[in-house]
Order: C-alpha cells, then structure tokens, then sequence
C-alpha cells in the first residue's frame, strides 16, 4: 500500500506560458482524447485576462507546435492558442505550473470562495493533487460521490496535516486522507 505525504503550495504572482495548438473535433489516443500539443515558452506576472484563443503578439513565433505526440500534423484552420496557467511555490522553493502540481500537493481553489458549498470552515477550498497522471486533482470540499446522502467530505486539521472523510474515489485514485498523508486502498 503506497503512502505520498502532503504538503501545501501558494501561488506566486507568476504564470507559466505556452504556445498550444488543439483540434477538439478530432479523436486522438492520447490523454485529452483529442489532438492537442503544448510548447512552454517562459512566464509573466499573473494576469485577468481571460485565455484567448488565437496567435496574438506570437503570431510570427517559430516555437507553435506543428504536430501531436500521436502524429496528426496540425493545419491552419485548427485551433491556437496562448495559454497561461498560474504557478504554484511549495515551502522549500520548488515551483510547477498548476497543471504539473505532483500528487500530494495542495493549494486553495480560490475561484471557489464565493461558493460557501465549495468551501471548508477555514475559508480554504482545498485541492489535493493525487496519483494516477495527468491533472488528477480531489477538491476536498466538493461533493462526495461515493456518498450521495453527504455534502461532501468532513475535514479536520490543519492544512497540510488534514484528514478527510469518506474515501477519495475518482477514476484514477481510491484511497484516504490521514493527518496529511495519501494512502492507497
């Protein structure tokens, strides 16, 4: 039974950006399910602006991917796209963008704050990233599937030292959160 210890991560003003090229009315084998490719070009200061499809200022940028990881060679009319994603700080300094947290991390959803249903006691809308790849993330404070007559998940302790019932149950992860520490069924 394999255990992963949690920790917390903050968000540090900084987004990462990517050049994405994506077919979404296309079958893929791949693990969006569709064609769709990403190139990290850098970061910026965290932005309100909404991601916007289209090549922008990189309209000349020799860095757009021209093909999926399954082959499909992009064409014209297929979808660009500028995408920027908010990166997160653990206490010991690493850093991933959102979409790259390892399992274990945690960080507040704060898009979820003006939602009291979607938000503990602590004022916390916490996700914990689990294993399984890709962006399998558990918001602790959402609704509990695996337990309709529930709310959601009860929670206790201090994050990242949080234990949570009932089990998690995704498609990917079966498991429990015990004083901070993942701990597989």
């Amino acid at each position: 039974m394999s255990e992963i210890r949690c920790f917390w991560t903050k968000p540090t003003g900084e987004e990462a950006l990517s050049l994405r090229r994506y077919c979404s009315g296309s079958k893929c084998s791949g693990e969006a399910g569709y064609h769709d490719a990403s190139v990290p070009i850098g970061s910026a200061p965290e932005s309100d602006e909404p991601i916007n499809s289209g090549k922008g200022a990189f309209a000349n940028d020799a860095r757009w991917p021209t093909h999926c990881s399954c082959g499909y060679a992009f064409v014209d009319a297929d979808n660009w796209q500028v995408f920027r994603t908010n990166i997160y700080r653990a206490d010991d300094g690493r850093e991933w963008s959102l979409r790259d947290l390892p399992p274990g991390a945690m960080y507040d959803a704060t898009w979820y704050h003006g939602m009291p249903d979607m938000v503990g006691p602590d004022g916390i809308a916490l996700i914990v990233m689990l294993p399984g790849g890709g962006y399998n993330y558990w918001h602790v404070d959402g609704q509990a599937n695996n337990n309709p007559a529930l709310q959601g998940w009860t929670r206790s302790g201090t994050v990242p030292n949080v234990t949570a019932n009932p089990s998690i149950l995704t498609p990917r992860y079966h498991g429990w959160l015990r004083d901070g520490v993942l701990v597989e069924c």
